[in-house]
């Protein structure tokens, strides 16, 4: 389980309201792992500093890092908390299932 500037993994199950419903462990562990990678100067929030440093190390140009900013940030403060990251997240591999399942016609997953 990890644990950083105060995040860890039971914090999800203290949420229930914001996240939606309780995550599989499994997916609760890597939102939080990607978090704290993306969470560069550990004070449990991703600004565009934090995301624009990390997707510099991919060579991702920093419009990017600005659009995910402001659409995941709820609250406009500049930056994102854990259960918005993990909201955002988790609408975005539901689409991307969602639009996989329609280009998938004889559903063999290719």
């Amino acid at each position: 389980m990890l644990r950083r500037g105060g995040l860890g993994v039971d914090n999800f199950h203290n949420w229930p309201s914001q996240v939606g419903h309780e995550l599989p462990q499994e997916d609760e562990e890597r939102l939080e792992k990607l978090f704290c990678k993306l969470d560069k100067d550990g004070n449990g929030k991703i600004d565009i500093s934090d995301l624009s440093s990390a997707l510099k190390e991919f060579g991702i140009n920093l419009h990017y890092a600005e659009t995910f900013i402001q659409r995941s940030d709820k609250t406009q403060s500049g930056d994102v908390s854990l259960v918005d990251f993990v909201h955002y997240i988790r609408e975005h591999e539901k689409n991307l299932r969602l639009y996989f399942s329609h280009l998938d016609k004889n559903q063999d997953g290719k």
